[in-house]
């Protein structure tokens, strides 16, 4: 079987599952248990069967019944609640009517923890499988856990597995020339020893392809261990006496008793094409990275190396950009206009939309083709298709006193909510109502930044300032709850709420200077800090995306995308 093709993947789902190397009498099978409750034990060369015959081109769309492999074009998500899966077309009319529903990808797509959305942390000896650390609280609170880090190759366990796997195919190649005079126990030795050669180059090769290691739980090692045991007397006896180079062998099968020694390291990615500020970084429906700059670009990244793939040129600097439902891009401008670019002809310019006094700040698509743009020229704008099936401006809203940078969020299907930089107020509109304004909240002591909105636990408003902390608004009864970090002396940049609730934020500290990530878990009306990384970037932190594996993507106006694990 070609490695290439390999994934430990449940043979029944999507899902990857937590597997067990067994040997005995003379045999190796795979015990694998997943999140769907599937699980059996089967020779190891049927479950590289399996995985090598498991193809995620035949999955279909729940909602449109079509095709993957007669789709091929479009990227296709997979539905946690539903356990079904859902096409790059369909993926938006999903999120519309299933708010609650966790999609990812499918084109990295890992298997990751069905209830939290998240990697795996603890393997639970007593259920055997893998399991979150918010999950141990829960279903798993009085069994014995064992943390799966522990466990996870290191690069140096990495490379000297690289060695020995080369050492022993040397060797499997001068034993052809001496097959005859070797007996049959040392046929079983050879056998049994080149399955585990296969089982190593497997995950060799997950490693090299990212594919998440916590799903590969630590019995792999354990029963590799006892594997040694049953063998070691029999390779130091045959192999070694033959084959003094086998000792390159010995060591490797050593070395896994002290691989718990190896903790998992924060790698880090870094993209530089742009050459001047990044404004915002999205991921396209068919699984591309996309983002714009102040450098009058928009770039489409390659999904596998991240090397470009497309780039759209415009002649002024681009504050933001999107994709609309039908998966065209459409960008936000310096140079007061919208421009919609043709996802399925090369991104060809076949749209500007012109209305706004002043550079646009940032543009959201509501159902029924409905386009809401904000703009530095103090207005909110509403656009409709016309006849021409071209956007026009059907009303014009007045959201600021000045003219300043302003930021729209849409918090539900009912409600959005507006600011601008001088913040002395926000304003809620009704949607459902042609964007009549609710309320108004207002502080004199606001000084807000417009990308750091974000709402968390479904009606609570985080809105970040400049030099006076973090806003908490409830968004049912329209009152500021609190005001957090206060007394810290941070610039607010950047939040979102990641997939485990808790709240990542972009600022700087006017202390010492310096820009920084930091986790906090809002807890009882007050966020406690849980990480934080200094320096992570030169300028002010623009945005983040958390990804499928819970890598964080964050960009800046250091003109740079960092990935972070």
């Amino acid at each position: 079987m070609d490695e290439n093709n390999f994934i430990p993947r449940c043979p029944k789902c999507l899902l990857v599952p937590s597997i067990k190397l067994i040997y005995e009498n003379n045999d190796c099978k795979i015990e694998y248990n997943c999140q769907n409750k599937h699980s059996d034990i089967i020779p190891f060369n049927l479950f590289e069967k399996d995985c090598q015959n498991f193809s995620l081109e035949k999955v279909g769309c729940l909602e449109c019944k079509k095709e993957k492999e007669k789709n091929k074009e479009l990227n296709y998500f997979y539905c946690f609640q539903c356990q079904q899966t859902i096409c790059g077309l369909c993926v938006h009319k999903h999120k519309n009517i299933q708010q609650k529903h966790i999609l990812h990808s499918l084109e990295n797509f890992d298997g990751t923890c069905l209830i939290h959305n998240n990697s795996y942390d603890f393997f639970c000896l007593n259920c055997n499988m893998n399991i979150r650390s918010i999950c141990k609280e829960k279903e798993h609170k009085y069994h014995k856990l064992q943390l799966i880090s522990s466990y996870i190759l290191g690069e140096d366990i990495k490379l000297e597995i690289d060695l020995a796997i080369k050492e022993i195919l040397e060797i499997k190649t001068k034993m052809s020339s001496i097959q005859k005079s070797i007996n049959e126990a040392f046929e079983k030795i050879k056998n049994n020893s080149l399955n585990v050669i296969q089982f190593m180059k497997h995950l060799l090769y997950a490693y090299n392809y990212e594919v998440t290691y916590n799903n590969l739980n630590f019995n792999v090692i354990n029963n590799l261990k006892s594997f040694k045991k049953n063998i070691e007397f029999q390779i130091e006896n045959v192999f070694k006496t033959i084959f003094p180079t086998s000792d390159k062998y010995i060591k490797f099968l050593k070395s896994i008793e002290n691989i718990n020694e190896n903790k998992l390291k924060n790698n880090t990615k870094t993209l530089n094409y742009h050459n001047r500020e990044i404004r915002n970084v999205i991921f396209l429906s068919d699984g591309r990275l996309s983002s714009c700059s102040n450098d009058n670009s928009i770039i489409i990244y390659n999904k596998n190396n991240y090397q470009i793939d497309s780039q759209i040129k415009d002649t002024c600097e681009i504050n933001y950009h999107c994709e609309l439902n039908n998966n065209n891009i459409i960008s936000c401008c310096k140079d007061n206009t919208m421009k919609i670019y043709d996802y399925h002809n090369s991104f060809c310019l076949i749209e500007t939309i012109k209305g706004h006094n002043d550079n646009v700040r940032k543009v959201i698509e509501m159902k029924n083709n409905i386009l809401v743009s904000c703009s530095a020229d103090k207005t909110m704008k509403i656009w409709k298709k016309d006849e021409n099936n071209n956007y026009r401006n059907i009303n014009t809203i007045i959201i600021a006193d000045y003219n300043h940078e302003t930021n729209i969020l849409k918090i539900n299907e009912h409600k959005s909510v507006s600011s601008d930089t001088d913040f002395n107020y926000i304003k809620f509109w009704d949607i459902n109502n042609n964007f009549t304004l609710i309320t108004t909240i207002k502080n004199d002591n606001y000084c807000g930044w417009r990308d750091s909105m974000c709402v968390i636990k479904d009606d609570l408003l985080l809105i970040g300032t400049y030099s006076i902390g973090i806003y908490v608004i409830d968004t049912v009864n329209y009152k500021i709850i609190s005001n957090l970090l206060k007394k810290d002396f941070y610039e607010i940049f950047s939040i979102i709420e990641l997939s485990n609730t808790n709240i990542l934020i972009g600022l700087k500290n006017n202390k010492d200077n310096k820009y920084y990530i930091i986790e906090y878990k809002y807890e009882n009306n007050n966020l406690i800090e849980i990480r934080s990384k200094p320096d992570a970037h030169e300028k002010a932190i623009n945005g983040f995306i958390e990804m499928y594996d819970g890598t964080i993507i964050s960009y800046s106006d250091d003109k740079t995308i960092k990935f972070w694990s």
